[in-house]
């Protein structure tokens, strides 16, 4: 199997014109997807790739479709790329850009095999999700900002959130993803990140400045979670940084390695790991710290039945802030901000302790598709 085939476009010319090759992109990247079966035929094999060129954003009048472009699949994928640049980056770094100009920028949760990769996306729209998934999807190296109701939501299997920058939505930054890692998500008004029922969840930063209502993760679904190696920091008056609903977890979920801080306490209520009465069903908890939280908050709020916790080395409070705290809580600086200090257990090895150094200190990679 080759790689999708490239289709070029590049906002800073005329939007109607090109033909999609590198020496005559398209200058819209709608106008290229409406263009199939005139200038290009649709890969049907191995899919296709359209490269965005940064500096000029893309800019939309309405939400990105593929009526005349045809069907990707999982095998023939459709992907939108941005050509060079990266999250935060400034000049000749600069990410590849998709303005959605109060529309959303992907909304269908029917269709199977789309992936943004390297973009920078914002204003999608009071009211509208940045970005709707179905199976078979990805979002990978983006960043997500401004005016959404959202960030990005998957509705269905064998989806990835991985390396994204997702800050400053109204309600949520990823939701229901199977697999997210290496992603910062912070300041988003609801739920940073919003697991569903089989999803695997390692080694991101989840961060809020200050905010009433905010949580760090709300589970949704019915099945088995895996949440591992997470750094959550949460300033507010929040009342659970995670929060189990009741009955929803399934026998032979995990959540192992995280560490939850607050800067400062702010609400005597403000809960760390949040067991509302019924959620029995929670089995490998442990080796799971927390810091700074309201004497008696840093674990369970009720009793639980049927929780394996190994003892004393679930929940471990640590005395000290776990974090370097070296610059400022952003996406370039989050090695240096969140890297963790030798204190307590934290970096030792044996009963009580993580075998390894907590997620922050690993920088995604930026899996660029030429």
């Amino acid at each position: 199997m080759a790689g999708p085939t490239p289709i070029y476009v590049d906002p800073a010319i005329n939007a109607g014109s090109g033909i999609g090759t590198v020496g005559d992109p398209f200058g819209d990247l709608q106008y290229g997807l409406d263009r199939q079966g005139t200038d290009y035929t649709r890969d049907a094999v191995d899919g296709n790739q359209f490269v965005l060129t940064p500096g000029t954003p893309e800019i939309l009048t309405g939400t990105l479709g593929i009526g005349a472009y045809g069907v990707p699949t999982q095998a023939a994928p459709l992907v939108v790329i941005g050509a060079s640049g990266f999250i935060e980056g400034t000049g000749a770094d600069e990410q590849a850009a998709i303005d959605g100009n109060g529309n959303a920028i992907w909304n269908n949760a029917t269709q199977d095999g789309i992936h943004f990769i390297n973009l920078k996306m914002y204003d999608a729209g009071v009211g509208n999700i940045a970005l709707l998934f179905d199976r078979y999807c990805s979002l990978q190296d983006c960043e997500i900002y401004g005016s959404n109701l959202a960030g990005v939501f998957f509705d269905g299997f064998s989806t990835m959130a991985y390396g994204n920058f997702i800050h400053d939505t109204e309600t949520y930054g990823i939701s229901s993803a199977q697999y997210m890692r290496e992603n910062l998500v912070m300041n988003c008004a609801g739920n940073q990140i919003r697991p569903s029922s089989q999803c695997f969840m390692d080694r991101n930063i989840i961060y809020v400045a200050n905010d009433s209502d905010a949580q760090a993760i709300n589970l949704l679904g019915s099945t088995v979670y895996n949440i591992t190696n997470n750094t959550m920091e949460i300033n507010g008056s929040n009342q659970q940084l995670v929060n189990f609903p009741s009955n929803i977890y399934a026998d032979g979920s995990t959540m192992i390695g995280n560490v939850i801080t607050q800067t400062e306490i702010q609400h005597v209520s403000a809960f760390g790991y949040y067991f509302p009465t019924g959620a029995d069903k929670l089995h490998h908890f442990r080796n799971n710290y927390s810091h700074n939280l309201p004497a008696g908050r840093e674990q369970f709020p009720v009793d639980i039945d049927e929780v394996t916790i190994g003892g004393a080395e679930n929940t471990i409070v640590l005395a000290s802030d776990p974090f370097v705290r070296q610059g400022s809580p952003t996406w370039t600086n989050r090695r240096r901000y969140w890297a963790p200090r030798n204190i307590s257990t934290l970096w030792e090895t044996g009963a009580g302790a993580i075998a390894a150094v907590p997620g922050p200190i690993i920088v995604p990679s930026f899996r660029k598709v030429r």
